[in-house]
């Protein structure tokens, strides 16, 4: 039994170092993205295909100014300057998931641009853009 064990004994050093350096790098790539997120950022356009109907539309086109507020671990989404709704995030893999969007998003190379897409497949589908301010 102890020549057993004393032959397993260096894979589950690297066993075990494998998981923690993975659960690591999760949890780094989570912080990456929350910094990325962090501070205000003005709606600039949506644009989709909802059930076949087109639409392209922009804060003149609606006459409303739309702004997502990050922070650490919640949204904040203010309408024409008054708080609408505030949501805590979550990352579950390349998604954001706050309130019940979730949505695929891009932080541009600048870090002054902000891209979301949404993640479920269906019929309905759209582009959010944002400005940082």
């Amino acid at each position: 039994m102890k020549n057993r064990i004393k032959r397993f004994e260096p894979y589950c050093f690297w066993i075990l170092f494998s998981c923690a350096a993975l659960l690591g790098c999760t949890k780094n790539k989570d912080k990456v993205k929350v910094e990325s997120l962090i501070g205000e950022w003005n709606w600039s356009y949506t644009r989709g295909n909802e059930k076949g109907d087109a639409y392209d539309v922009n804060p003149n086109t609606l006459n409303m100014s739309v702004a997502y507020i990050f922070n650490k671990d919640s949204v904040r989404i203010l309408v024409n300057g008054a708080e609408n709704e505030s949501f805590p995030f979550h990352f579950s893999g390349d998604t954001l998931n706050y309130g019940e969007e979730k949505v695929f998003f891009r932080v541009s190379d600048t870090k002054d641009s902000l891209i979301f897409r949404n993640a479920l497949c269906c019929e309905d589908i759209f582009e959010k853009a944002f400005i940082r301010k």
